[in-house]
């Protein structure tokens, strides 16, 4: 099986490495460790990700490349566009 073929649970120990997680979720980890009142969550673990996102990037920077990203009209369209692939 895939290293990370499911979502972490916020009380999984794996939710505390960033280099699994990212920043925002180890975050999280350490706020409900040091006990404070964080809603449940789950984490799509980086390895998870990385291979959802593999078959789909070079539309999306396909989708990147068709737009002025340093104006704000060409980056919104970027965004709607790239979503629109990932979504």
């Amino acid at each position: 099986a895939q290293a990370h073929a499911q979502p972490l649970l916020s009380d999984d120990p794996r939710v505390t490495r960033e280099e699994e997680v990212g920043g925002k979720a180890r975050n999280l980890a350490h706020l409900v460790k040091a006990g404070l009142r964080v809603p449940p969550f789950f984490v799509v673990g980086t390895g998870l990700f990385r291979a959802w996102l593999a078959p789909r990037r070079g539309a999306v920077q396909a989708a990147l490349g068709r737009h002025d990203l340093a104006t704000p009209a060409g980056a919104e369209a970027a965004s709607d566009e790239v979503r629109a692939l990932l979504l």
